[in-house]
């Protein structure tokens, strides 16, 4: 069994007590919980364990020179915003595609986070909006956020309501529509045939 506790504090440095620590203060925080909390506790004593603070890295720019960061290195949103893997397979694809239109890497570099960065920013800012939701401090709280969403399911996740919340204000763009991906073919490319194929994943920079 895979178990996941995660907790909101204000403490920073918890990731630097060794393990005794770091059980001790799961326990502090999960002990009355109930349902299978006990058993997840109880196995800290011997079961792997990893133990992080989740973050998110907001960086001027996403390049250097030749050099390009990409996914998690550029703009890691958290667990909570729960768009990891788009971003890094849409980073992926609109770098790729601008290296491909671009014979200057510098300027597909430009391209690419000029395209990109919308819906990065918009990603991140679901963040602490879902971790409120997942991290409830009082009884009231807990009933107003956690127990509706559980009873809604699916649908709660795709309400007006919930993409409000997660955009922060009725001007700025969802994370699913702040970007609009370009059709890229290999007849962009400098140097090839008007083949109609679609932008393989894999591109070389001469």
């Amino acid at each position: 069994m895979t178990a996941m506790l995660t907790l909101r504090t204000p403490i920073r440095g918890l990731e630097r007590l060794g393990r005794a620590g770091i059980v001790t203060t799961l326990r502090a925080n999960f002990t009355d919980l109930g349902w299978e909390t006990p058993r997840i506790l109880a196995a800290l004593d011997d079961a792997p364990m990893h133990f992080e603070a989740l973050g998110q890295a907001r960086l001027p720019t996403w390049s250097h020179g030749r050099v390009a960061l990409l996914g998690d290195a550029a703009w890691a949103t958290s667990p909570f915003a729960g768009i990891g893997a788009t971003l890094a397979v849409t980073g992926g694809y609109v770098l790729a595609g601008e290296l491909a239109t671009h014979p200057d890497p510098y300027a597909a570099f430009a391209a690419y986070e000029r395209r990109l960065r919308p819906v990065v920013t918009a990603g991140q800012k679901s963040a602490p909006t879902m971790s409120r939701i997942a991290h409830p401090r009082t009884r009231l709280e807990r009933s107003l956020l956690q127990r509706p969403l559980l009873r809604a399911g699916a649908w709660a996740a795709t309400s007006p309501l919930m993409a409000r919340l997660s955009r922060g204000s009725a001007n700025e763009p969802t994370t699913v529509d702040a970007i609009t991906l370009p059709d890229h073919s290999l007849a962009q490319h400098p140097g090839t045939e008007n083949s109609g194929e679609a932008l393989g994943p894999t591109t070389q920079m001469q």
